[in-house]
């Protein structure tokens, strides 16, 4: 998948006298246009024969570090409308939201067409080129709400060494063939992403102390793809296996506190087994509220808003086991009861829950790039590996071994 890349430019500054004779004489006319225009000719080349993803829509212009040039959301939708009205490019309209996803996002092809008309106006020279940052930093419009604004940041020693882990794993992932069938995944550009806050209701915003210790997870194509079909990816030719670091939350949360990873499937507290998929569901939401009310209220949401039929029936399932809903409080406790050495951090709220993010990512991308190191590539969505199957033993070996180069940087202070 292949985004929009506000820091590619040409060498030369487009003006009106370059666009004469061309169907795009006398269609632009501010600066800041013909910006926009080389920043996208500058795409088309440097992508030819890619699909672009992007955002058509209304949006706040992207801060100086993620935008250099300050190119606004209305200069960017203008020149692809002109583009588009020559007959250049076609665009595909998605639902225009800051959340990535195929289905989210526009996209616009770099057809040949475009790409020959881009070689006769600019001179693009890659070398010139830099890369986007590799830590984001955002905060959402609104309670539940997908849509973000993105934010400025001066970098410390955590983020610098965040920058330079993704920038080697990324070049590492470009260097080998993935491909997913028959489709080749190229040009990976992981980021990750941290809040500056949470919202805990309509009303209240709460700013972290420090944003560099919530969140971080990454997204992209992987990420998005259905898991049905990313057992369908191969590495350099190789078929892959998936490995999921099993109760990822509280076995990170355990390992932080105790020193030792969970030795036990902490799922398994006294309900028949064929439950396991709603205890999941219902550990991590516990570890992210503040009472029991409020795990009550989140679970109906999550049951009307996200689960699937097949989640549903298995809750609903679930309650008839436990005698009814008003029985629910009993499973909460429980399930806190049957961890008491971490027992302390359960209904802690959001927050608390994005530090387990936090901590289950930098862990989940340090072994990622620790592997790349030793020349093994590996993907990664959230809390799983994907990797070349024959490489699957090493992989289950150094997942719950390997440490930080720099590990102070990655300690969690709120975690006895």
């Amino acid at each position: 998948m292949v985004y929009l890349n506000l820091f590619l430019q040409s060498s030369n500054t487009l003006t009106k006298d370059d666009l004469v004779g061309t169907k795009l004489e006398g269609k632009l006319t501010t600066k800041t246009q013909f910006t926009a225009l080389s920043m996208w000719l500058s795409n088309f080349i440097r992508y030819e024969g890619k699909t672009i993803y992007f955002v058509k829509g209304q949006m706040n212009t992207l801060p100086k570090r993620e935008n250099p040039n300050l190119i606004g959301q209305r200069s960017i939708n203008s020149v692809i409308n002109k583009l588009e009205s020559i007959g250049l490019i076609k665009t595909r309209t998605g639902r225009n939201s800051f959340q990535e996803g195929e289905n989210l996002l526009s996209t616009v092809r770099a057809n040949k067409e475009i790409v020959l008309f881009s070689k006769r106006l600019i001179n693009f020279e890659i070398a010139k080129q830099k890369n986007p940052p590799y830590v984001l930093l955002a905060k959402r419009k609104a309670h539940q709400s997908s849509l973000e604004t993105s934010l400025d940041f001066k970098h410390d020693a955590y983020t610098r060494e965040i920058e330079k882990v993704m920038k080697e794993y990324n070049d590492f992932l470009n260097q080998q063939k993935i491909e997913c069938n028959g489709d080749i995944i190229s040009d990976f550009h992981l980021t990750r992403k941290y809040q500056v806050g949470v919202w805990s209701n309509k009303f209240q915003f709460t700013e972290y102390k420090n944003p560099f210790r919530h969140g971080g997870r990454s997204g992209g194509k992987i990420a998005n793809m259905k898991k049905e079909l990313r057992k369908k990816i191969k590495i350099n030719g190789q078929p892959t296996t998936q490995i999921d670091i099993p109760c990822s939350y509280l076995n990170f949360l355990y390992r932080e506190a105790t020193g030792k990873w969970l030795d036990k499937d902490a799922y398994d507290i006294g309900y028949p087994k064929k439950y396991r998929d709603v205890l999941k569901v219902w550990f991590q939401i516990l570890l992210g509220s503040n009472s029991f009310g409020g795990v009550h209220g989140t679970l109906t949401r999550y049951y009307h808003q996200e689960a699937s039929n097949e989640w549903r029936k298995l809750y609903n399932s679930f309650m008839d086991e436990i005698g009814g809903k008003e029985n629910r409080k009993e499973v909460s406790e429980t399930i806190i009861k049957e961890n008491p050495e971490v027992e302390e951090y359960f209904l802690l709220g959001k927050a608390f829950q994005t530090h387990l993010q936090w901590l289950e990512a930098n862990m989940v991308f340090n072994v990622a790039h620790q592997l790349s190191l030793a020349g093994i590539p590996c993907l990664t969505v959230h809390d799983e590996y994907i990797v070349p199957k024959e490489n699957e033993p090493y992989v289950l070996e150094i997942m719950f071994s390997t440490g930080y180069s720099k590990p102070d940087l990655f300690k969690s202070k709120r975690i006895r």
